[in-house]
């Protein structure tokens, strides 16, 4: 800069060219970095919202599988509890329910309810016991009574 200020007090045209050459080379070379720059920020921050948009998508995917999995599975425990837990629990009240009306039918035609291993089936097998126990004693009693009032 000081020489381009001597080369003007001087009148020295030729130098005040060479000056003004290199300092128009020095804009040129600023000018083209800044248009890479900018260039390389724009592609950056396209290429950041394109991965933004990719990582959206597939947590939104993630999220909707998972959904639908969690889903299943409520559906494959509500089936399971209701097949496997309340069915024989409602059949087992359903047929205490008519031995409380003296019909000791039920219970003795329903022999699949005995393959269960577990507290239910056990419960299952003690009512079935208990049941035909309990319907020997109404019959001994009602044949008893029979007896008395054909006396």
């Amino acid at each position: 800069r000081s020489e381009l200020i001597n080369s003007i007090q001087n009148n020295d045209a030729d130098n005040i060219r060479l000056h003004f050459n290199q300092w128009s080379i020095q804009i040129e070379n600023i000018r083209i970095a800044l248009a890479d720059i900018n260039a390389f920020n724009i592609n950056s921050i396209e290429g950041s919202v394109v991965s933004a948009n990719e990582l959206r998508d597939t947590i939104t995917r993630t999220i909707t599988f998972l959904l639908i999995m969690i889903s299943i599975i409520i559906l494959l425990l509500y089936w399971f509890f209701s097949w496997f837990v309340i069915r024989p629990i409602q059949v087992l009240a359903s047929a205490t329910e008519k031995i409380s009306r003296s019909d000791f039918s039920s219970g003795q035609k329903r022999k699949r309810d005995a393959h269960y291993k577990d507290e239910i089936g056990q419960l299952t097998l003690s009512f079935k016991v208990m049941a035909s126990k309990l319907k020997e004693v109404y019959m001994g009693i009602e044949q008893k009574r029979k007896e008395r009032t054909t006396k």
